[in-house]
């Protein structure tokens, strides 16, 4: 692999862990707190919001594996019609997922304290469960909430 196909390939899997953050604000402002989701989706979101330490690794694997054959499957018809680019920005979806998957879990275990750290995306996470939830909808990233003029205070929140 030549320097210009690895720097290509980085590129591919950038954009697509972008992506991810985008899908994963979407899906958190939209399917989850809006009326345009479908209802299971909401109930089990509302219920995370109740109670966020029920947070299971069951409900991660369904939601998250349902995520990932899709995107699979969509990634696999793109590629056949665009070429490999897509398949490389789809693992970078697909990887940003992960990550997501694990360190959204983590965020809500025993384990995790908040920091004073000014731009954690994940006292502002717990801010958007604690105080209000029409805001901060990122975990990845904050971005998308000063996209969407969505993004809050994000000191940490007594625990």
């Amino acid at each position: 692999m030549s320097l210009v196909e690895l720097a290509a390939t980085l590129g591919q899997l950038w954009v697509g862990f972008v992506l991810w953050t985008l899908f994963e604000y979407v899906g958190h402002r939209w399917l989850m707190h809006g009326s345009q989701g479908p209802s299971f989706v909401r109930i089990a979101h509302a219920r995370h919001h109740r109670d966020p330490s029920s947070l299971t690794w069951r409900g991660s694997f369904v939601f998250g594996g349902a995520f990932l054959v899709a995107l699979a499957g969509g990634a696999a018809l793109g590629t056949l019609l665009l070429g490999r680019a897509v398949w490389m920005v789809a693992i970078g979806v697909g990887l940003g997922s992960i990550a997501y998957s694990l360190s959204h879990r983590y965020a809500h275990s025993a384990m995790f304290r908040p920091s004073d750290e000014s731009g954690s995306t994940w006292n502002a996470h717990l801010r958007h469960h604690d105080r209000d939830a029409r805001t901060n909808f990122g975990f990845t990233t904050r971005f998308w909430d000063r996209v969407f003029g969505t993004a809050a205070d994000n000191r940490p929140v007594d625990t």
